[in-house]
């Protein structure tokens, strides 16, 4: 290969510089870093989206914290766009005998109970929005509890919270049938869901699996 002419190298340095190749190459490398990161998203949500189809009545042995991320990854969007912080405490959790895609609908229904409240909080003094993850085992459970600091449920409206189709969510917001749903797969697997005031004042719900 014949080497360049000093004048057609001095005018190729020139276009270099006029183009930016070295910036349009640094724009290149983080886009693709920018695709890659939105590539290996996909495949999670994909995979996440596939662990919420498995056939109902599945009793298989169960990761409850896989099962959280997986729903923190389909609802990591939304979570962001509402500016909500989100907080995991994860102890020793053993997997637990029960149906997995249940399970996952169980985390969904009680992590997009707290983020409706949170969206539709209209206190003026409302705090920074805020989620709390607990997972750990509980004697001879697997306990998992979902905390909002948001404006909680009046007292007058708890003992009422589990009803199918009640909701305290304003109009078009929520069927009033995910704690009902889930408090039902809870107690079909040998377990409970509870209501409790959170320390921050919001609410709390506790759902407890038998370890088997």
């Amino acid at each position: 290969m014949p080497e360049l002419s000093p004048a057609r190298r001095l005018e190729l340095e020139r276009t270099m510089k006029e183009l930016d190749v070295d910036a349009a190459l640094e724009d290149l490398i983080g886009i693709s870093h920018l695709l890659r990161r939105a590539s290996d998203r996909a495949v999670r949500i994909v995979g996440n989206l596939k662990s919420f189809s498995r056939t109902p009545g599945e009793v298989v042995p169960t990761d409850l914290v896989a099962g959280i991320e997986e729903t923190l990854v389909l609802l990591g969007r939304r979570l962001r766009d509402a500016g909500i912080e989100v907080e995991k405490r994860y102890g020793d959790v053993p997997e637990v005998l029960c149906r997995s895609g249940e399970m996952s609908q169980v985390c969904m229904n009680l992590l997009v109970n707290a983020l409706q409240a949170l969206e539709t909080d209209g206190r003026p003094d409302k705090p920074t929005p805020r989620i709390l993850i607990e997972a750990r085992r509980d004697g001879g459970a697997a306990l998992v509890a979902v905390s909002d600091n948001g404006p909680g449920v009046p007292d007058d409206l708890a003992s009422r919270i589990f009803e199918p189709f009640f909701t305290t969510k304003p109009r078009g917001q929520g069927t009033g049938l995910g704690l009902s749903i889930s408090s039902d797969i809870a107690r079909r697997h040998g377990g409970a869901l509870t209501l409790e005031r959170a320390d921050g004042g919001g609410a709390r719900f506790v759902c407890r699996i038998p370890i088997a």
